[in-house]
């Protein structure tokens, strides 16, 4: 069987269609630059992400430290003025004053260190037991940067978890510090 000929008009057919094809492939095309562009700059847009995220994670962990070693430099001030005043003065106070000092100033120092333990068990220790599984396992160094970022978000995490629990801790601790201080003041304003 022999083909025909096409006549101008199935040519011209032919020819208006791959005009159309032709088109969709350039609209196509177009399309497909602005996905690639959109995608490049999403994936631009998520790296500052991380970045800045990760950045942020290091200023929460670094703010949470220079803030624990001021507020347990303070409160060891604090503890061994307090205890010192309270030895030097109990001979002069009343007992049961002397008691409440002694009561306050218990509860109030044993409420902080259980605190300051706690926290070192649930933020650092359980941080340093992350980074020996990182070292035991020997990752990549493509895995060692992404479980560093995870690792800190972590961290940044059970810190942000504990600061409303260090607040009331704190207030805690040293109301109860504060009210062993005013007896003691008072009972020794008394004794004038």
């Amino acid at each position: 069987m022999q083909q025909q000929a096409p006549n101008a008009q199935q040519i011209r057919e032919e020819l208006d269609r791959l005009w159309i094809v032709l088109g969709h492939m350039d609209r196509a095309n177009q399309h497909r630059l602005a996905a690639a562009e959109f995608h490049e700059k999403a994936e631009e847009t998520e790296r500052q992400a991380n970045l800045i995220r990760t950045e942020l994670h290091a200023t929460i962990k670094q703010m949470h430290e220079e803030s624990t070693k001021y507020v347990n430099a303070i409160a060891v001030i604090g503890y061994a003025g307090y205890f010192a005043a309270w030895s030097f003065t109990k001979d002069l106070l009343p007992k049961e004053v002397t008691l409440f000092v002694g009561l306050m100033g218990m509860i109030s120092i044993a409420l902080f260190v259980i605190w300051e333990m706690w926290t070192v068990f649930a933020v650092r220790l359980k941080t340093i037991s992350e980074v020996g599984k990182i070292m035991r396992e020997m990752v990549s160094y493509e895995d060692f940067e992404v479980l560093k970022n995870d690792l800190q978000k972590n961290e940044a995490k059970r810190i942000a978890i504990l600061a409303p629990a260090h607040r009331v801790v704190f207030a805690i601790s040293s109301g109860t510090a504060f009210a062993g201080g005013l007896a003691l003041m008072h009972a020794l304003y008394m004794g004038l």
